[in-house]
């Protein structure tokens, strides 16, 4: 799941950096 969450946030991180570091905090 991992690398799922990671991909999702990579993806999403152009847009909105605050979700990829939702998913890791």
């Amino acid at each position: 799941m991992s690398l799922i969450i990671n991909n999702i946030c990579y993806l999403h991180a152009y847009f909105n950096l605050h979700v990829c570091y939702s998913f890791y905090f």
